[in-house]
């Protein structure tokens, strides 16, 4: 899952494999929709790529053309799906190195090391299309500022945010709870 190559050049300006079937996908399918609107507007449809790549996850290993799509894309908007957090795709655009805008969240604050908005990623309002649409253009403009931001999240991701961080504050909060008689 982890792009090796962060520092290559990225073809791609925008993109968003979101799913967006379903009635747990409604959010989902309203930030696709401003994206795609952002991405026409902009004249960037060239640039860009919204909807599925690939196949996604298979019964032994995840599709390598996603994780290609997502390793040549500078922008990834994901979203969580409507009424809960946390999703793979988080994590997957993370480890790309690309810039990552995603739905604010209230679980990343309760964890240990807690994502920061515009050193890690970038947090959007899913109601507020015009915010949306003035992040994704400031950071266009500003690719070098995207980029470290990209970065800064991959290597946080990589420092405090893998399986083996997960399983370590699990068991060490277990511990903490333990009373020895």
């Amino acid at each position: 899952l982890v792009n090796k190559d962060i520092h290559k050049e990225r073809n791609t300006l925008i993109t968003s494999v979101l799913r967006t079937e379903g009635t747990h996908n409604k959010v989902r399918s309203r930030v696709v929709d401003w994206t795609k609107s952002f991405i026409e507007q902009h004249g960037l449809k060239n640039k860009s790529s919204l909807g599925d790549v690939g196949s996604g996850w298979s019964s032994s290993d995840f599709d390598h053309t996603y994780l290609s799509h997502l390793a040549d894309s500078k922008i990834i908007v994901t979203c969580n799906p409507w009424n809960w957090e946390g999703d793979f795709r988080l994590w997957e655009a993370l480890l790309s190195g690309a810039l990552v805008m995603v739905d604010k969240m209230a679980i990343p604050h309760w964890m240990p090391h807690p994502f920061v908005h515009k050193k890690h990623l970038i947090f959007y309002d899913t109601t507020n299309q015009s915010e949306f649409n003035s992040l994704l253009e400031y950071y266009i403009e500003h690719e070098d500022e995207a980029r470290r931001i990209g970065e800064a999240g991959y290597n946080f991701v990589l420092e405090h945010h893998m399986s083996k961080d997960r399983v370590s504050y699990i068991l060490d909060n277990i511990e903490s709870r333990i009373v020895l008689d």
